[in-house]
């Protein structure tokens, strides 16, 4: 079974980066990473915002893809709205407020509902 994550947003140049910040991680090689255009509004030449799309198909590799969204914001100096998505939760951050990572992550995990992986292992004995 598959499952997606969407992320949107008003700035394209963003998108564009974020597009390329997830093909160029290689915990995420493999993963379908695309964008897909919004339909254009009547009477425009084209859609006002793309979707970017990534379709996984191990679990683990979703936690992976949104720890990478963490950093891409943390390191994003210009104020910037994305919206991530998994088809029935959505969540909305602002990049350029000078948070950790791990921040966003952990935010992006808990209202999108992702069972983060445990590294812990049982005691030995």
């Amino acid at each position: 079974m598959s499952s997606e994550l969407r992320v949107e947003t008003d700035d394209a140049a963003a998108l564009r980066e974020i597009l390329d910040w997830l093909r160029r991680d290689p915990e995420l090689r493999g993963t379908a990473v695309r964008v897909l255009p919004a339909p254009p509004a009547d009477g425009a030449m084209g859609g006002v915002v793309d979707t970017l799309v990534a379709t996984f198909t191990d679990p683990a590799v979703v936690t992976a893809a949104i720890s990478s969204l963490g950093v891409w914001a943390a390191a994003r100096a210009r104020r910037t709205r994305i919206r991530i998505s998994d088809g029935i939760r959505e969540v909305e951050i602002e990049t350029g407020s000078r948070r950790r990572a791990e921040e966003f992550s952990g935010r992006i995990l808990r209202e999108l509902a992702v069972d983060a992986p445990t590294t812990d292992e049982p005691p030995a004995g």
